[in-house]
């Protein structure tokens, strides 16, 4: 295997409210200037696209630490996230946001592509 690609998308990655807005005020953490030297593990295609979008932004945003992510088979998601939302209104947002697939060009490591 050449390795893996988190196919994301960033139209169903879920936000705070009010989170697009503090961007598109210029409003953020003093700590996300550092954290976008990781936009290095995106496609840079993925960067030209969607580096506008408030979203983007909030993907590198340091207090979005509290947040979980799993990595789950495909044909086990659905389960999952009827459970997930079985535990009551504070896991509503848990949604699927993308796929990992093989990758098909011969770079190195982990990339992430974003989708809409």
């Amino acid at each position: 295997m050449r390795g893996v690609v988190a196919r994301v998308a960033l139209s169903s990655v879920p936000l705070l409210e009010g989170a697009q807005s503090c961007v598109q005020a210029g409003i953020f953490s003093s700590l996300q200037p550092s954290n976008l030297r990781l936009t290095r593990a995106v496609h840079p295609d993925s960067i030209q696209e969607h580096s506008a979008s408030p979203a983007f932004s909030l993907l590198f945003d340091p207090q979005t630490s509290g947040g979980l992510l799993f990595s789950v088979p495909s044909d086990h998601a659905d389960a999952l996230l009827s459970d997930i939302h079985g535990l009551g209104a504070d896991y509503a947002a848990a949604s699927v946001i993308g796929e990992v697939v093989e990758r098909q060009d011969e770079t190195d490591g982990v990339c992430l592509h974003l989708v809409q």
